[in-house]
């Protein structure tokens, strides 16, 4: 194996940081074990276009503001447990969790939060 080295930065640095997995430099302790993904049928394709659309116009009319951390993990937490959960999607409406509980102006469409 050759040591090229770039800018000062050993190749086995660059080589560990293209290397798929947790980052040593970022992890905290263990990692944790992944969660079974449970998929349930998402809405037609025409409902998720819909709900995508008119949750950018609310959130644009909102000014694009976003809730807080406490708020954003909060809303993730009860998504977490919600029985409409399909991998990072809501099988109410179709959104990615993650991005629908970030806005501030965005509800659970089971209301839930």
């Amino acid at each position: 194996m050759t040591t090229v080295i770039a800018a000062g930065v050993p190749s086995t640095f660059i080589q560990s940081a293209l290397t798929p997995g947790p980052s040593p430099e970022y992890s905290r302790g263990e990692p944790a074990a992944p969660e079974p993904v449970r998929e349930q049928p998402l809405p037609p394709i025409a409902a998720q276009v819909t709900n995508l659309f008119e949750s950018a116009v609310a959130f644009v009319g909102d000014g694009c503001g976003i809730a807080d951390d406490a708020t954003y993990r909060q809303r993730l937490d009860i998504c977490h447990t919600c029985d409409r959960l399909s991998g990072n999607r809501c099988a109410a409406c179709g959104c990615f969790i993650n991005v629908k509980a970030r806005g501030r102006i965005f509800r659970c469409p089971v209301g839930r939060w």
